[in-house]
């Protein structure tokens, strides 16, 4: 738990920082929609700007300098790591068969999966076009972004990073399915995109 609540709080400036920034460009769209009698409703734009907020924080803990406030000025800083892997499910078998690493089942694997999981469920509630095909494109391109820029940068490039990452993104579009499927599909429009 602790590991999580270390994660959140870094990702957290992040997210207020887009949330607010998103809120206004969306807040000014939509005055300007509006004169043309077209608007989407307030579900919407505000599980949008949650999930920009999301994805601004993911960026923070996968892309982004580490800031490090020491004094009157922040630095900006990358944890260097070079490790690369490209076989995938090798490095699964180093750390948990051989090394019963519970800290890289944890963070690595469920981590992997879990951060994707919005990733899968957030898009297709909020726009209409998105279906599982779209969903996977998303998940796989955000991720293999994710592993570039960080194998240029010095930090763990693993291929498994982005079977784990398209993994959750996969899990949360069915649970979209899940909850399309309970709240029904009237309930569900609230959050979408209106209709041109």
């Amino acid at each position: 738990m602790s590991i999580i609540l270390n994660y959140a709080s870094k990702m957290l400036p992040y997210i207020l920082v887009a949330a607010v920034v998103v809120s206004l460009i969306r807040y000014g769209i939509c005055r300007s929609r509006s004169r043309r009698m077209y608007k989407n409703s307030t579900a919407h734009e505000i599980w949008l700007v949650i999930f920009a907020g999301y994805i601004a924080g993911l960026l923070s803990l996968t892309v982004f300098p580490t800031i490090i406030f020491s004094g009157s000025w922040p630095r900006f800083i990358i944890i260097e790591d070079k490790r690369t892997n490209f076989i995938p499910f090798y490095e699964f078998f180093v750390q948990i068969i051989q090394k019963k690493s519970f800290n890289y089942f944890l963070i690595n694997i469920l981590g992997n999966i879990g951060v994707f999981v919005p990733i899968g469920f957030f898009p297709p509630l909020l726009w209409r076009k998105v279906n599982w095909r779209t969903a996977l494109l998303i998940g796989s391109l955000f991720s293999a972004f994710i592993e570039t820029v960080q194998y240029f940068t010095g930090r763990a490039c693993d291929i498994n990073d982005i079977l784990l990452n398209v993994l959750g993104c996969m899990l949360g579009y069915w649970l979209y399915r899940l909850f399309l499927a309970v709240a029904g599909g009237y309930r569900a429009d609230k959050f979408r995109q209106s209709k041109r």
